[in-house]
This record gives structure tokens, sequence and C-alpha cells, in this order.
């Protein structure tokens, strides 16, 4: 690893304007920086369990310095996108076998990418860079990016160094081959994450706008220029670029002709259990929007007359549609219902992504039980 300088650093810092200003003082995050660096060269270890990597995900609070209606932290964020990514294993499958039929490149492996959800982030309670937007990301010159790039691979180093059987990952070769693909996002599961990524944010914003939040009428603009430059940048995800370009009635079909809800339920003749199974596939139909550029990009024309007058309506709080669906048993989903029957909008994708914010509850390792309607909601 290259040996940084502080005027490399003051650098770096000084082309994030005043997104640094939202961390520590100036002199405080280039120490913090140094002291990253040099601890990825120790040679004396300690190992961290995965109780506490957990909680320092948990109390690191995502883009901290926009006011939220609904907290946020890196580690309900990481559990929403491997939900996103559980919402779309049945249709991923389908994409697959289609793929192999057409002597296609290989195709997306789904436990690969349900893995990479759950850690991309994981740097972020590291890096005193924290998560840098994507907007000040894509405006940094080739210089600052590559000292970014030498700061996120100590970053690497450290969380390689000091994990502990973190996600149930065998060896420390295994969890560093992991992050190194998502610093330098090349496999086909990392390009899916990390556009996921994007969306869950723009959902994120979405749901804020719902709940009347005007400080989120800059980040939801800006993620729709992020959204436009990847429409229009055939360069950008080029691995999943066949998602995107895709006839969404394709994407559909792929689903709606493999779909087993009739042979799953032949047993059961109650209608109703029928009619569970077919709102099942309702459901995976719905995450197939996050692919489809033209509706999410429709939400602008939507929202531009709803953000001038700011009435304050569309609040979903009936949570008692979505508390049935995630108390769910797997093994005998059929028997609850499989799709809230409440939805706020006819956008698909953000009922899609609701369920997965729905599917995030969790207790920390403070002993504290965190509900997803108190996630999702305000108090």
């Amino acid at each position: 690893m290259s040996k940084l300088t502080i005027s490399q650093v003051e650098l770096l810092v000084g082309e994030l304007w005043k997104y640094w200003e939202t961390l520590w003082p100036l002199e405080k995050v280039i120490k913090d920086i140094f002291y990253v660096l040099n601890l990825s060269n120790q040679k004396n270890k300690i190992n961290i369990d995965h109780n506490v990597w957990v909680q320092n995900l948990i109390d690191t609070q995502r883009f901290p310095w926009i006011e939220k209606k609904v907290s946020d932290n890196i580690f309900t964020h990481q559990v929403r996108l491997f939900q996103m990514i559980k919402e779309l294993d049945f249709f991923i499958l389908q994409v697959n076998l289609n793929r192999l039929k057409l002597n296609l490149p290989r195709e997306i492996n789904i436990e690969y990418a349900l893995n990479l959800s759950l850690l991309h982030d994981d740097s972020e309670w590291i890096n005193p860079l924290k998560d840098i937007p994507t907007d000040i990301k894509m405006s940094l010159s080739d210089e600052a990016n590559a000292i970014l790039h030498e700061i996120e691979k100590a970053c690497i180093e450290v969380l390689t160094i000091y994990q502990k059987d973190h996600l149930s990952v065998r060896t420390k070769e295994d969890i560093k081959a992991k992050y190194d693909d998502a610093e330098s996002k090349t496999t086909i599961e990392w390009q899916l994450v990390s556009y996921l990524d994007k969306i869950d944010w723009f959902m994120f914003c979405v749901h804020e706008l719902h709940l009347w939040n005007r400080n989120f009428i800059e980040p939801f603009k800006n993620y729709l220029n992020i959204l436009k430059w990847i429409k229009n940048d055939k360069s950008k995800f080029e691995k999943i670029r066949f998602l995107f370009d895709s006839d969404i009635d394709f994407l559909r079909e792929l689903v709606i002709s493999k779909f087993p809800y009739d042979k799953m339920f032949s047993k059961f003749e109650e209608d109703n259990k029928k009619y569970i199974a077919y709102t099942e596939m309702i459901r995976r139909l719905d995450a197939i929007y996050f692919f489809n550029l033209d509706f999410l990009l429709s939400l602008e024309y939507t929202f531009e007359s709803i953000l001038k007058s700011f009435e304050e309506k569309w609040i979903d709080t009936r949570i008692e549609e979505y508390v049935e669906l995630v108390e769910n048993d797997e093994e005998h989903y059929f028997f609850k219902r499989a799709v809230p029957n409440t939805k706020t909008t006819i956008y698909p994708f953000y009922e899609s992504w609701k369920i997965a914010f729905a599917k995030v509850g969790y207790s920390d390792t403070k002993w504290k039980n965190h509900f997803w309607f108190n996630l999702m909601y305000p108090n």
C-alpha cells in the first residue's frame, strides 16, 4: 500500500467541499484517516467478534447530516438490501435459466449477491469519511479518487485483519475477497448489489417524501440525475445492462410462465389458498420494476406538482397489513397473507421496497428489539 501524505489527504478532503463539515473538524478527519492507515499495517491484532461488529454498524447512521423522519443505520440498510434481493430471487433464477439457454455469460450467483449485500458498507464504521454521497464522488478529480481508493483499501485491510466469525465467513482470505470485490465492482453480482444499493436510497428518498419531509427534495432530485446518468451511459453496470434494456413484459413473463403457484397449492382446494399463491406471484413481479429505469424516472413528474403543495396525505400507517406478512413461517407461508392489501401508490417498485423494509426487524447487541414499523414510520 502506498504511503499517503498530509497534502494528499488535504487535497481529497478539500474536494469534498462542505461534506467533511458534517463529519468532524477538518483536523480530526485528517488525524482519523492516518489512524486507519497506520492500523492497517499493525502487526499486533485484536479480533472483533460478530456481535460487536454488528453493533458498530447499528451505531453508524446513514447520511446523518440530513434530518429524517425515519432513522437509518448501516446495518438496517444492508439487511434491507438483502431482502430486496430475496424479493428478486425467483426472478433471478429464471433469468439465469434463460441465459443458459441462449449461451450467454455466466448466471448471477444469488447466494454470493446476498453475501455482498450484507457486507458492502461494512467499512463505513471504520472509514472517517463514512458514506460519501454518490454525486460528490462523481465530482472528484482522478487524483482525489486515487487517494480515496488508498483509504478504502486500508479500511478493507482493517476489516480483514480484525474480523472474527463475521457472517460465518470461514477464512480471512474469503472475507477479504468479498470486500475487494465490493471495492473493485467487477463481478456481475457486485454490479447487481451496487445498482440496487442506489435504488434503495432512491426509494428511501421517495419514502421520506411520502412522509412529507422537505429535506429530501434535493436528495431525491440528485438521485433522479444519477438514474438518468445510469440510463444514458451504456458503460455503467454493463454486466447487468441486459436487465435495463430488456422489455419489461419479457422480464415479467419469465416469472409468470414458470411460477409454480398452481402446483404448489394443488392439494389445497380452498380458493383463498390459491389467491394467496397468486398474490405471491404478483409480489415477485413488482420487484422486477427495480430495473425499469423509465418507470423509476417517471416519479420526477409525479412529484413535481405534489412537492409544490406539500399537502399532508398518502401517509400509510396501516402496519397490521405488513405484520402478518413478516410473521410468515417460510415453510408454511401459504397459511398467511403473501402480500399486504394496502398500497399507497401505483408504483410497484415502491411497494416492493416497503416489503423488503418490513422484513428488517432485528435485535441489537444491547438487547433492544427493533421492529420494522418503528424503523419505517416515525413515532
